[in-house]
């Protein structure tokens, strides 16, 4: 009980600094915050996978982070920054004097990093440059988290069918169904906010159909975190959210969602 109150009062608090800072701050500088954030979850993301990593390696690779992050601000030369970013690890591993199996390791482990991270990072970005993207982003964040809350409370009371208990143990078929319908109905009431501002993003069938769509990619994601993190023999990313854990597993269930979305306004 004492950790739903805190994932829940995190996940709020999460909610209204978003809000606060979409509505206030125009694009470009609200890329500039949404960028210095992915960069940590790209360090983040590095010490639970290559943190005995060689110097040079690590240098590269945060040089990389940063570019994809500085082109996705610019909205511009994206492609090449991350085709960049990939060579400049590559190299990174060239120089090194470890061996070369060491180093592979570190290597493939580093452009799954750069991709993973980086496309939560480019996406966000790309969505908040749409028209009404900061009420968008709004929409994205709150669906997902209230969605998570949802399936937390529901799958911990009543979760009996696992659905996959090697990768997730306490992640129920009754609480992913009670996370959809938590989305589709917080939606709904956003959306009912919305448009007391004459604010119009999508009509009530297609807010349906959609959030519900994106509360299934958004259990995947968390479900995909969930895999990295048992390869490594870690429950949380890191501990600097109460309830929640590390910034990776903030924005986990984010990581597919931002570009399907993304994509279907494009």
């Amino acid at each position: 009980m004492e950790n739903l109150f805190k994932r829940t009062v995190s996940s709020l608090v999460l909610i209204f600094i978003v809000f606060g800072m979409m509505l206030i701050l125009k694009p470009i500088f609200l890329s500039i915050i949404i960028s210095g954030f992915i960069m940590l979850v790209f360090y983040e993301y590095w010490e639970i996978v290559n943190k005995k990593a060689p110097g040079i390696m690590k240098i590269m690779y945060f040089f990389s982070a940063f570019g994809i992050m500085l082109a996705s601000c610019c909205n511009n030369f994206i492609d090449i920054a991350v085709c960049s970013g990939l060579a400049l690890l590559f190299l990174s591993a060239m120089l090194t004097k470890i061996d070369f199996k060491k180093s592979s390791k570190y290597l493939v482990s580093g452009l799954f990093g750069l991709i993973y991270v980086g496309i939560l990072g480019i996406y966000l970005i790309k969505l908040g440059y749409l028209p009404q993207g900061a009420f968008l982003l709004v929409y994205l964040i709150f669906i997902v988290k209230t969605g998570d809350i949802g399936a937390y409370i529901f799958g911990s009371k009543f979760g009996t069918i696992k659905i996959m208990p090697r990768i997730s143990p306490k992640k129920s078929l009754q609480g992913c169904i009670a996370g959809m319908i938590t989305s589709v109905l917080c939606g709904l009431a956003l959306n009912y906010i919305y448009s007391l501002f004459n604010i119009f993003l999508f009509n009530n069938l297609e807010l349906v159909i959609l959030t519900a769509i994106l509360n299934v990619i958004a259990q995947f994601g968390d479900m995909c975190e969930s895999v990295l993190k048992r390869g490594y023999d870690i429950k949380d990313s890191g501990g600097v959210i109460p309830g929640i854990g590390g910034l990776l597993d903030l924005v986990d269930s984010l990581v597919f969602a931002v570009p399907v979305l993304y994509f279907y306004l494009v």
